[in-house]
């Protein structure tokens, strides 16, 4: 859903809402399992969200869409945003009960599983991709599936709502590969975006 959002929509909306499905996923481990929060450690994630959506929103593309409009994505994206929030949230369980690494198994598993059906159903035509290619494709799936399981075993260790955080704060590190690999410059709101993640998980892991 994410993608078709993507796919409809432009990024500079589509994205910042999609990334701010922490924001659920910090709630349901609050509400659903007890964690607590210290008011420094508020403050820190709140930094870390509002870097996430200042990293890579563009305010031009808000004034010229349709936000409510399917077409724009939005609607989408933002259903993406919550379910992303409850699935993080809910790896909580069996990760405890079965263990990280056998749980990042069965996701990844299912993932392509779930993927090879819905290009059976619809029917698209996959070619095989030059060698390149399945490089890139093979770099992709495993820093994919290194990053679940991390995740998986930071949440044996730390409070979800605390390891969801500085996990989503992951445009960080796009946008400096971004820099320091393609030249792209940043925006003034760029560089702020990325001191708040910056002073956020730095807050957050002193404290």
């Amino acid at each position: 859903m994410g993608y078709k959002a993507v796919e409809l929509g432009k990024v500079g909306i589509v994205a910042p809402i999609a990334n701010s499905s922490v924001i659920f996923t910090i709630l349901f481990s609050i509400i659903f399992f007890k964690e607590s929060l210290s008011v420094t450690q508020v403050i820190s994630i709140t930094f870390i969200i509002i870097g996430i959506i200042l990293i890579s929103i563009d305010f031009a593309n808000i004034r010229n869409s349709s936000l409510f409009n399917i077409a724009s994505g939005v609607p989408l994206a933002l259903v993406t945003c919550f379910l992303w929030g409850v699935v993080f949230f809910l790896f909580k369980i069996p990760v405890n009960a079965i263990g990280p690494i056998l749980t990042s198994f069965i996701v990844e598993f299912g993932i392509m599983i779930f993927s090879g059906l819905h290009l059976k159903i619809s029917k698209v035509n996959v070619s095989m991709p030059d060698k390149r290619m399945i490089i890139y494709l093979f770099i992709v799936a495993f820093f994919g599936a290194v990053a679940l399981l991390f995740f998986n075993i930071g949440i044996t260790v730390a409070d979800v709502s605390i390891v969801s955080a500085i996990t989503f704060a992951n445009p960080l590190v796009a946008c400096l590969y971004g820099r320091v690999v393609y030249k792209e410059k940043f925006n003034l709101q760029q560089y702020g975006a990325i001191l708040l993640i910056l002073v956020g998980i730095i807050l957050i892991s002193y404290f």
